[in-house]
């Protein structure tokens, strides 16, 4: 069961770390009109990964890894 929990946590975590890269590719086209070159998207990708790495810790601190989040366990009004 954690194993399976675990694994779960991994796959949301790979998700939105492949999600900050395409945003970050998708930024670096419409700021240049184009695909940004190998070196560009390098010299990006550092500080980049640096706020990803904030981001990520800001949803494991919000409990968004959890497996139910507060927003499914409380009561929602219609």
């Amino acid at each position: 069961m954690q194993q399976r929990i675990r694994r779960q946590v991994i796959i949301l975590l790979f998700g939105d770390v492949v999600s900050f890269v395409g945003a970050l590719l998708i930024a670096l086209t419409l700021r240049r009109g184009a695909l940004p070159s190998e070196a560009i998207f390098a010299e990006h990708l550092a500080p980049f990964f640096a706020l990803t790495i904030l981001w990520v810790g800001v949803f494991f601190i919000s409990g968004l890894y959890d497996r139910y989040t507060a927003l499914v366990r409380q009561n929602i009004p219609d």
